[in-house]
C-alpha cells in the first residue's frame, strides 16, 4: 500500500498551477485590450482637445476685382501647423484651396508664431463674387468670415 501515488494529491497541484496560470494569462489579455482601447481614444481627442486651444483666425479677406483675386489675410499664434483650407463660398456654390507643405511656393504657411500672411487666390471673374471664406487648419474649423470689397 505506501507504494501507491496519491492521485488525489497529484490532481489538486495540477489544478492550482492551470487555474495560476490561466489566470496570469486571462490578466495579461485584459491589460493588452485595454491599453489597446486608451491608445485608439487617445488619438481619436487628440485633434479635438488641439482645435479647442488653436488661435490661428482669418483677420480679413477681400475681393480684388480688378486683378480678380481673393486676399485672405491670416494671423499664425501657433507652431506646427501642416495644412490649412480654404472653403469660399459663392451664392449656391461653394471652392475649395489647399495651402500646405506639398503645395510650393505660391501657398506656404508662415513658420512663426504671430506671423501674418496674406494669400492670393485666383478667382474668376465670370463667376459670382465670393460672400464667405473658411479657414480650416488641420481639419479644424476656425471660422468664417465675410468677403469684403478691398480697399484701393
Amino acid at each position: 500500500m505506501s507504494n501507491r501515488i496519491n492521485k488525489k494529491g497529484i490532481s489538486e497541484i495540477f489544478s492550482t498551477v492551470l487555474i495560476v496560470g490561466m489566470s496570469i494569462v486571462a490578466l495579461t489579455l485584459l491589460t493588452t485590450f485595454i491599453f489597446g482601447i486608451l491608445e485608439v481614444t487617445k488619438t481619436q481627442l487628440a485633434p479635438a482637445t488641439e482645435c479647442i486651444s488653436a488661435q490661428t483666425k482669418i483677420e480679413g479677406a477681400c475681393v480684388d476685382k480688378t486683378k480678380s483675386d481673393l486676399r485672405i489675410k491670416i494671423k499664425i499664434s501657433e507652431e506646427g501647423i501642416n495644412n490649412l483650407a480654404f472653403s469660399i463660398i459663392s451664392k449656391g456654390s461653394a471652392k475649395s484651396y489647399y495651402c500646405g507643405e506639398k503645395c510650393g511656393v505660391s501657398c506656404t504657411i508662415p513658420p512663426g508664431v504671430g506671423q501674418t500672411k496674406t494669400l492670393h487666390l485666383p478667382i474668376n471673374s465670370s463667376e459670382s463674387i465670393p460672400e464667405e471664406v473658411t479657414l480650416i487648419m488641420d481639419g479644424c474649423s476656425r471660422g468664417t468670415t465675410k468677403i469684403e470689397n478691398c480697399r484701393l
